[in-house]
């Protein structure tokens, strides 16, 4: 599966060393433009013939809580 590249951060942030500012990043407008980013990402993973009906994506997009102290990556419980 090919996954879709996460939209972007303020990459300042992420460069060691970097100037620490926030950049904007706690500005309405920037918040709003990287949550339609995100909301399109799911979208589109979630929208991909071989993702769309795996069990862990449906986990991770609807369960209020996840228990990592009991996740094993590649399994997921059905209860």
């Amino acid at each position: 599966i090919v996954v879709p590249p996460l939209p972007g951060k303020a990459w300042q942030r992420q460069v060691p060393g970097f100037l620490r500012r926030d950049d904007g990043i706690f500005e309405d407008d920037f918040i709003e433009e990287r949550r339609k980013g995100l909301e399109q990402f799911v979208n589109k993973v979630a929208g991909h013939p071989l993702a769309q009906n795996e069990r862990s994506l449906h986990v991770f997009l609807q369960e209020t809580t996840i228990d990592f102290d009991k996740y094993i990556p590649g399994k997921v419980r059905n209860s």
